[in-house]
């Protein structure tokens, strides 16, 4: 497997060449671009060949779907797309906690055979002052193998001494490691100004790095729909009724057509 990635500006690119034998999966839909030799398909978090993310090996009911990409007969290649400004690294997992991460809701790029993802911390009922209405998710990176991940904007890290705290807006948190303790407590004497909701912040303690990013995807998207009135179900309409090559059985099953 070669992995390299490209471009020096805001926006990277992931290009991954895989040999027969070898898998990478995603989060379902997430690549770019494929060579004619992958062999893509939609997998549950209990099934398919990818056995590093199946439920059945790692016991976690918190595991997500992913899709996973395999060559076939011969090496191909699987590219994955910035999803905004931002940038890209790989990371090395390992057991122990100073190879394991936590990582935001949409960190995952891909990654390889023996990592399992999962969500790691759920609360969807904190509102729209301080998570855009979306409540707020990180994943959970354990196992053995390479996962690569991304980040919105610039990335700042730190290392924490044990019992050292930081603390954070919770959507500019990028990664750590599973060693540093992860707490959402209320900003005293703080209310969002449009919202009057209470606001929360992300209690980071040591020791470990953390690795935060200056301009999250989420808060941007939930910055900009302030200013817009927009009907995502007229999107899916538009999709469903777009004309669809009917020999293309996968793309049709990517826009969710039977």
């Amino acid at each position: 497997m070669d992995a390299k990635l490209l471009g020096e500006g805001p926006a990277q690119l992931l290009e991954v060449v895989i040999n027969p034998g070898e898998v990478i999966v995603s989060e379902p839909g997430e690549f770019a671009w494929i060579s004619k030799s992958i062999e893509a398909r939609a997998v549950g978090s209990s099934g398919g060949r990818f056995r590093g993310f199946r439920r059945s090996r790692s016991g976690n009911v918190n595991a997500i779907s992913l899709m996973e990409y395999a060559a076939v007969d011969e090496p191909g290649m699987v590219a994955f797309g910035a999803r905004g400004p931002g940038q890209m690294m790989p990371i090395d997992i390992r057991p122990g906690e100073d190879s394991q991460f936590s990582g935001h809701r949409r960190s995952l790029v891909c990654a390889t055979e023996g990592v399992d993802v999962a969500t790691g911390f759920s609360q969807a009922k904190l509102g729209t002052a301080t998570f855009g209405g979306e409540g707020f998710k990180l994943l959970q990176f354990t196992g053995e193998g390479r996962a690569w991940v991304e980040f919105g904007g610039e990335v700042v890290s730190y290392e924490l001494r044990d019992g050292e705290e930081l603390r954070v807006h919770p959507l500019h948190v990028g990664l750590m490691h599973s060693s540093v303790k992860f707490k959402l407590v209320q900003l005293p004497n703080v209310t969002s100004r449009l919202m009057g909701e209470t606001m929360f912040v992300a209690q980071l303690t040591g020791p470990g790095r953390v690795w935060l990013q200056s301009t999250p995807a989420t808060r941007v998207a939930a910055d900009v729909a302030q200013y817009v009135d927009f009907d995502a179900s007229l999107v899916g309409q538009a999709v469903k009724a777009a004309p669809q090559p009917e020999g293309n059985a996968f793309m049709r099953g990517l826009m969710g057509r039977p």
